[in-house]
């Protein structure tokens, strides 16, 4: 059963805030239903009906939230993928970034399974789409050049440390944008 569906009449005007609330719930049962499969289990060999039956929802609920499972992977990444974007931009902030490589080095096990195929495919298409100019060579190769390292780095074949990949990315990308 929807996990929506009991709110009742009693919360009025505040009603609008529970089902916000509940459906924020839906959402992230859902994310965190999808990062567990990812992780147990070959991204291609999982299904939208095996996302749905971890997180406790129901398919409606589902696909009142994403338009399919390439759309929640997008959107549990979507935080990740606008630094990442302004980082290939030559436009990263420091400490922004820095965050970022610390949160995916502690995640560095979902990072193993998102920067390598077939996912980041998936991840440097949404990439593209944010980039000021998506179809510049140089915009591709920085790109797909960034997200290499960060696979490699998830791996253990990059040995530095979040601030000191920062610190690389930032200056890397400020040379080439410039």
């Amino acid at each position: 059963m929807d996990s929506c569906a009991g709110l009742s009449d009693a919360f009025g005007k505040f009603e609008h805030f529970g089902v916000f609330v509940c459906c924020m719930n839906a959402q992230h049962k859902t994310i965190e239903a999808f990062r567990e499969l990812v992780l147990s289990t070959h991204y291609d060999s999982f299904s939208v009906q095996d996302i749905v039956r971890r997180a406790g929802i129901a398919r409606s609920t589902f696909y009142a939230h994403f338009r399919d499972k390439d759309h929640l992977l997008t959107v549990s990444l979507r935080p990740i993928l606008e630094v990442l974007a302004q980082v290939v931009q030559g436009r990263g902030e420091a400490d922004t970034v820095q965050t970022v490589m610390q949160h995916i080095w502690e995640n560095r096990l979902l990072g193993r399974v998102f920067f390598q195929p077939p996912l980041v495919g998936r991840i440097a298409r949404t990439l593209l789409s944010e980039l000021d100019d998506p179809h510049h060579a140089a915009a591709v190769f920085r790109l797909h050049g960034t997200l290499g390292l960060l696979g490699n780095w998830c791996e253990g074949r990059v040995h530095k440390s979040p601030a000191e990949l920062t610190q690389f990315l930032l200056e890397q990308h400020a040379q080439s944008t410039g």
